[in-house]
């Protein structure tokens, strides 16, 4: 999913999607409150470049709406 959003349009329906599987999935998260998805934010996007090497993808050089949504989602799991 996260190949397709290239809009702002598809980035809202992104979010949407991220809120209701967490409203509906809970289980999924590893980061369900607030200041834990926060941190795993921060972490990731300081080890982004490190993800972005290990499957042989360029780090972005300007941010886009893939690549906000690439961040939500990685912290939905990042610890």
């Amino acid at each position: 999913m996260l190949d397709h959003i290239k809009t702002k349009d598809d980035f809202i329906q992104f979010v949407s999607l991220l809120r209701d599987n967490l409203a509906h999935k809970p289980e999924e998260w590893e980061n369900r409150a607030l200041a834990d998805y926060f941190d795993a934010m921060e972490g990731w996007m300081q080890d982004m470049d490190g993800y972005y090497q290990n499957q042989n993808k360029e780090t972005p050089a300007e941010a886009s709406w893939q690549l906000f949504a690439s961040i939500l989602m990685a912290a939905k799991y990042y610890e």
